[in-house]
This record gives C-alpha cells, sequence and structure tokens, in this order.
C-alpha cells in the first residue's frame, strides 16, 4: 500500500457469515467467527494498527449494521429477531444498541483513525414484519420498516460519533434518508450514486462505484 500511495486500510472486520474479532465487552461475539483459529484477539489489531502506522495506512474499521449480522447472533442469540429469523439485528431490542455501544466502545481504544464505517447496506426488513414483537414494537412506536431502518442507522451514528468517530455508511442510507443523515457523515458510493464535486447532499462522499453512470 506505501509504494502505491495508498493511505486507508478498509478493514470489513465483521459480516454475515462471521464475527471473528475479541470484543471485550462483550466476549461471546467472536463465538460467531468461522473458527476458533480464524479469529482476531485485541492484541492482534493493535499489532495490525501499528504496523500499517509505520508505514503510513490508518486502519478504517468496519462493522456492518443491521444487515450482514447475522453471526453476531451466535453469541448472543437475542441479537437475531427470531430463531428463525436471523437478521437485520433486532431494532427494538435496546440491548442490540448496548452491544454496539461496547464494540465501538473496545474499537476507541484500538482504531484511532477517526472515521469509523457503520455499514447499512442491502437491509432485509422482512424478519422485523415477520416477527411478532418486533411488529408490536413497531405498531407501538408508529413505525413502518422504513422508519425503524433510520431510527437503527441514525441511533447507530449517535453511539459512534459519543465515541469521538465520524461515520461513514454505504450508499443506500442515503437513498434512504437523505438530509437526516448526521451532516459529517460520509457516503460510501459501491453501486451507483449520482454526485458532482465530491459530495451529496450535504454529505463528503468515497466514490467506489461498479457501476458506469
Amino acid at each position: 500500500m506505501t509504494y502505491s500511495k495508498l493511505n486507508v486500510l478498509h478493514w470489513h472486520i465483521v459480516d454475515e457469515q462471521s464475527f471473528p474479532i475479541e470484543i471485550p465487552s462483550y466476549p461471546n461475539l467472536w463465538n460467531g467467527s468461522y473458527s476458533y483459529s480464524e479469529r482476531y484477539t485485541m492484541s492482534d489489531a493493535i499489532d495490525i494498527v501499528r504496523y500499517a502506522e509505520k508505514r503510513g495506512v490508518n486502519v478504517l474499521a468496519e462493522i456492518d449494521v443491521p444487515g450482514h449480522a447475522r453471526s453476531w447472533g451466535v453469541g448472543y442469540p437475542s441479537l437475531w429477531p427470531s430463531d428463525s429469523c436471523r437478521e437485520p439485528l433486532d431494532v427494538s431490542n435496546n440491548f442490540t444498541f448496548k452491544v454496539i455501544d461496547g464494540i465501538l466502545s473496545d474499537f476507541s481504544k484500538v482504531f484511532k483513525f477517526k472515521f469509523v464505517h457503520l455499514g447499512g447496506d442491502e437491509v432485509n426488513t422482512s424478519c422485523w414484519t415477520a416477527t411478532p414483537h418486533i411488529k408490536e414494537w413497531l405498531n407501538n412506536n408508529h413505525m413502518n420498516v422504513s422508519d425503524a431502518y433510520r431510527y437503527f442507522v441514525l441511533r447507530a451514528q449517535k453511539i459512534a460519533i459519543s465515541h469521538g468517530y465520524e461515520v461513514i455508511n454505504w450508499e443506500e442510507t442515503f437513498n434512504n434518508f437523505g438530509d437526516k443523515l448526521d451532516r459529517k457523515t460520509v457516503v460510501h458510493n459501491w453501486y451507483f450514486l449520482n454526485h458532482e464535486n465530491g459530495s451529496v447532499g450535504n454529505c463528503r462522499i468515497i466514490h467506489a462505484c461498479t457501476k458506469n453512470q
């Protein structure tokens, strides 16, 4: 990366299939890793960050919420909407946001780059309407699934900001919420998003588009 003049390593640490990193605040999370041997301790993460820093490279950590998070529930099943419907994360459960807070608190001790990536793309909300307790929560809060998706993303952003981070989200969040995102949000364009001069609305943009515009 140094020879190529690249100075940010985007480490998409957690996804649907595996939660491979140690989180001291919630130690069962990495039960969702592929295997015992395919894990990173916090010490490993510190070594990676230090190695990168010596070469002028920042490490951008990503967790992807609320979708792409099936692996979280292996260690904490209450994060799933239900045992038969395992993603996105349960928007109605305050424990979900306590876990996000714990992850980002632990990250803030290791990943010192000012940005954190919270994902937010490809969220299939069908489990929210198919799960009775979440459907009841939606009704009680006068929300539809689009409202709940926005609520989740914005609440996760506030948690990240409370730990000193600026937030990057995938483009779907802007497509759905626009200027309701925190004004410092960086929109990560991966598929198709019209933009000019490196910004969309009031947000900055990372252009990594795979589709001709």
